[in-house]
C-alpha cells in the first residue's frame, strides 16, 4: 500500500512538471511570435509612414519636400478629454502654419480616433497608428496617462529617418502648450542645440512647475529630463536609440541611460512653454484661460514674446544641482561648486 501511494505521488508530480513544461513552452512560442510579429508590422508601418510623408510633400505640407522645420510629435494617450484641450491649445499658437503635427495613436479607441479626424485644416497634420509590441500586454500594466516607449521611440525614428529633420518637439496628449511655445523650442533649437558652444545640452525642456517665479522669458536653468513636453536636435537622436525597451518607463531611461552617463544636461526655461491640464496650476500669462476645459482664446491679451535677435540666458536655480546628480566625476564641462556660476554656458549670469 506505501508503495502505491508512493507510484501515484510520482505520478503527480511527473504530471505537474509536464504541464509546467507545456505552458513555459507555451509563453516561449507566444513571445517569439510576437517579436516576429512586432517586426513585421513595424517595417510595414514605417514604409506606410513614408508613404504618408510623400502624399504630405506633394500635397505641400512643406516647400519643394524639404523638412526645414520642427515637426510637433504627439504620442496619444486613451485620455481623449484631454486630447481635446491639447489640440485646441495647438490651433491657438502663434505660427501654428509653420509645422507639421504628427499624432501617433496606440490602441483602438474610436473617440481618440474621431477626434483626431476632425482637426479643422488650419493644422497640417500626419495621423499614424502605432501597435504595442507583445499582443498588447504591456497595455495592462501603463497607465493611460502616458505614451509607451515603443510609440514615442516610432514617433521620434519617424521625425529622423523618415522626415530627416532637424529637430522636433515631443508633447504628452495631456499637456497645454503657450502662444509662443513653437517660437520658444523653435528659437532656442537654434540659439542652443544647433550652437557648437552647447555640446553638453541634451535637449530643451517645456515644463517647469514654478513657472510664475521669474518674468524673464528668455532665462534657462540647467536641469533633469523632463518628459512633459521637450525638443531634441536630430544629432542627439542617435544617443537615444536603443536606449529603450518598447515597454517601459522611457523618461527615466533616457534620464540615466543617457543624460547622466554622457554628463550632459536638459535646459529648463524660467517660464513655462507647456503645462499638464491634469494638475491644477495658477493662471499663468501666456496660457489660454482654462477651467476644466478650453472655451476660447485668449482675446490676445497675453504678451506676445519676441525672439528676434535675443540671446538665451542661462540662469542657476534650484534645479541646477539635481542636473549633475549622479555624474561620476567632475569634467571640463561641469563645475560642481555651486557657490559660483555653473560655468558651462556662454551668456550665463
Amino acid at each position: 500500500m506505501p508503495h502505491q501511494l508512493q507510484i501515484r505521488r510520482r505520478f503527480r508530480t511527473g504530471y505537474l512538471l509536464r504541464i509546467l513544461a507545456m505552458v513555459f513552452f507555451c509563453f516561449w512560442f507566444a513571445f517569439v511570435i510576437s517579436v516576429i510579429t512586432y517586426a513585421n508590422y513595424s517595417h510595414r508601418v514605417n514604409t506606410e509612414a513614408t508613404n504618408d510623408l510623400l502624399l504630405a510633400s506633394e500635397m505641400k505640407h512643406w516647400p519643394k519636400g524639404k523638412v526645414q522645420f520642427l515637426p510637433i510629435l504627439v504620442p496619444v494617450s486613451d485620455n481623449p478629454e484631454y486630447l481635446k484641450q491639447l489640440i485646441e491649445g495647438l490651433l491657438n499658437m502663434d505660427h501654428l502654419n509653420k509645422t507639421v503635427v504628427v499624432f501617433s495613436q496606440e490602441g483602438n479607441n474610436k473617440e481618440v480616433e474621431s477626434i483626431i479626424q476632425e482637426i479643422p485644416d488650419k493644422m497640417r497634420v500626419l495621423y499614424l497608428r502605432h501597435v504595442r509590441p507583445f499582443f498588447s500586454i504591456s497595455s495592462l500594466f501603463e497607465t493611460k496617462w502616458f505614451p509607451s516607449a515603443g510609440n514615442v521611440e516610432f514617433l521620434l525614428s519617424f521625425a529622423f529617418d523618415s522626415m530627416k529633420a532637424p529637430g522636433a518637439i515631443v508633447l504628452q496628449s495631456d499637456l497645454l502648450p503657450t502662444y509662443d511655445m513653437y517660437d520658444f523650442f523653435e528659437w532656442s533649437f537654434r540659439t542652443i542645440l544647433r550652437n557648437s558652444s552647447f555640446p553638453n545640452v541634451l535637449n530643451i525642456n517645456g515644463f517647469n512647475k514654478d513657472p510664475y517665479e521669474s518674468t524673464d522669458a528668455y532665462s534657462l536653468t540647467p536641469d533633469r529630463f523632463k518628459p512633459r513636453g521637450w525638443c531634441i536636435s536630430a544629432d542627439r537622436w542617435p544617443l537615444l536609440q536603443g536606449q529603450w525597451t518598447k515597454a517601459g518607463n522611457w523618461g527615466y531611461n533616457i534620464e540615466n541611460n543617457v543624460r547622466i552617463p554622457h554628463h550632459m544636461v536638459s535646459l529648463t526655461p524660467m517660464v513655462a512653454r507647456v503645462k499638464n491640464v491634469r494638475k491644477l496650476f495658477n493662471d499663468i500669462q501666456g496660457f489660454p484661460s482654462t477651467s476644466n476645459n478650453i472655451t476660447a482664446k485668449n482675446n490676445g491679451e497675453a504678451k506676445r514674446n519676441s525672439y528676434h535677435r535675443k540671446r538665451p540666458s542661462i540662469v542657476i536655480s534650484r534645479y541646477s544641482k539635481l542636473a549633475v546628480q549622479g555624474f561620476q566625476y567632475p569634467t571640463r564641462n561641469v563645475k560642481l561648486n555651486f557657490s559660483s556660476k555653473f560655468g558651462i554656458f556662454p551668456y550665463e549670469r
